[in-house]
């Protein structure tokens, strides 16, 4: 399967389960895994390989973090995680603009 659709959800089993404006609401944000080139593969940051990928949205003050692959057969899902593995996952991928948006979420100090 490919990238899933923004506006759409996958289930763990990667079945179509939601399909709800509320993912292209104003308050709804998508960051993209950071790549690098290897031996000709884009290579993601989040997943280490060239197959595996994945990408996480903030939407009503929910992290979601999609996961797809380019492998026949594979699996693709979506599942809700904590602020703590949102902030990780952003440093990792190099969106340390949206740090501040974590923070909000913790209730912390909004940093100058």
């Amino acid at each position: 399967m490919t990238r899933p659709e923004r506006g759409r959800q996958v289930s763990p089993g990667g079945d179509l389960f939601h399909s709800a404006d509320s993912t292209n609401a104003p308050d709804s944000n998508w960051f993209d895994e950071a790549t690098t080139c290897a031996a000709g593969n884009a290579v993601s940051f989040a997943t280490g390989t060239s197959d595996e990928h994945e990408a996480l949205q903030h939407v009503a003050g929910t992290w979601l973090l999609w996961h797809w692959s380019d492998l026949a057969g594979a699996a693709s899902w979506a599942c809700p995680v904590n602020q703590a593995t949102a902030r990780v996952w952003l440093l990792r991928n190099d969106h340390f603009e949206a740090l501040a948006e974590v923070d909000r979420d913790l209730g912390a100090p909004e940093r100058g």
